[in-house]
C-alpha cells in the first residue's frame, strides 16, 4: 500500500470519490440531474491534469422511486431491489451525458463484499479496474443491491461509504475523498447543535471520534457520520488520506486538493 501524509494536487495521482445520494437530490427528494453536471465538471478537470479517478456513486434507489413515482418508504428487500435495479440504469446514463461532451468514457462496476474480501474475486476487481484506469476511463462504481439483500448478509456492503473505502484499498488509492451534504464531522450533531464545533483534522480514530459521529443521519442515502468515519477507518488503516467535505460548495474537489481548510481530514497510518 502507499503512504501519503500530505495533501496536495501534484502528489494525489488516484483519488476515490464518493458521491452521496443528498448531493444529487432536491430538497423535495428528487433526483437532480444538474448536481450530477456540477460534480463531474470538476472530475474532468482532473482528468485533464492527468488524474485517475474512480467515482463511487450513490443514488440509484432514489432515481429508481422517482421514475416509477413510488412514493412511499422503501421497508421491504423486494423493492429495494426493484428501484435499484430500475434506477441505476438510469445513474449510469446521466453519468455518462455528464461526461459524454468532453469525450470522457465511463465505466459500470457493480460489486458486493464478496467481491471485494474473496480472495479471488478481488484480484479479478482489482485487475479490471486498474486496466479501466490505464484506458483513461471513470469506473463508476455502486454496491449490487440486486444481489446484496439482508438474506445474503455476508456479501452485503450496506452503504456506499465503506464500498468506496474497500475500493480505494483495493486499488492503493492514494486518496479518498467523502463528498456528503455536511461540512465533516462535528463534535455534536450540528443540526441540533448551534455551537457543535467542526474537527478539522483526526490523526486516531479512537472510540471518542466514533462518538462524534453517533446520532448523524441521512435523509435519503443509507448511512449517516458514522459509516463514513467507519470508511474512514478501514482507508486510513491501509495507508490512504481521507477527506470528508460538503460537496455542495463550489469547487469543492479542487479546494480539497489545495489544501484549503475545509471538511474533515483523516490521516492516514504509517504503514
Amino acid at each position: 500500500m502507499n503512504n501519503k501524509q500530505h495533501s496536495s494536487k501534484e502528489q494525489h495521482k488516484r483519488i476515490v470519490i464518493k458521491v452521496g445520494t443528498n448531493l444529487l437530490t432536491t430538497k423535495q427528494r428528487q433526483f437532480d440531474s444538474k448536481k450530477i453536471k456540477l460534480i463531474s465538471n470538476q472530475i474532468i478537470k482532473l482528468k485533464q491534469l492527468n488524474k485517475e479517478i474512480v467515482l463511487v456513486s450513490s443514488g440509484a434507489i432514489t432515481l429508481g422511486k422517482g421514475k416509477i413515482k413510488y412514493k412511499d418508504t422503501i421497508t421491504s428487500i423486494e423493492i429495494k431491489q426493484a428501484t435499484a435495479a430500475i434506477g441505476q440504469s438510469f445513474l449510469i446514463t446521466e453519468w455518462n451525458n455528464a461526461f459524454k461532451e468532453s469525450g470522457i468514457i465511463t465505466a459500470q462496476a457493480l460489486l458486493t463484499r464478496l467481491d471485494l474480501t474473496n480472495q479471488i474475486s478481488s484480484v479479478n476487481v482489482r485487475n479490471t479496474l486498474l486496466k479501466l484506469l490505464e484506458l483513461n476511463t471513470v469506473p463508476i462504481i455502486n454496491e449490487n443491491d440486486v444481489v446484496s439483500t439482508e438474506e445474503i448478509e455476508s456479501s452485503t456492503i450496506g452503504d456506499n461509504d465503506n464500498l468506496s473505502a474497500f475500493v480505494a484499498k483495493l486499488i492503493d488509492a492514494d486518496l479518498l475523498i467523502i463528498l456528503t451534504d455536511q461540512d465533516g464531522l462535528f463534535d455534536k450533531n450540528p443540526t441540533h447543535v448551534k455551537n457543535a464545533k467542526l474537527i478539522k483534522k483526526i490523526t486516531k480514530i479512537d472510540q471518542q471520534i466514533k462518538n462524534f459521529a453517533q446520532g448523524s443521519s441521512s435523509i435519503n442515502g443509507t448511512g449517516g457520520m458514522i459509516t463514513k468515519v467507519e470508511a474512514a477507518e478501514i482507508a486510513t488503516n491501509n495507508g490512504i488520506d481521507v477527506i470528508i467535505a460538503n460537496g455542495n460548495i463550489p469547487n469543492i474537489i479542487d479546494k480539497v486538493l489545495s489544501n484549503a481548510p475545509i471538511g474533515t481530514h483523516f490521516l492516514a497510518k504509517k504503514i
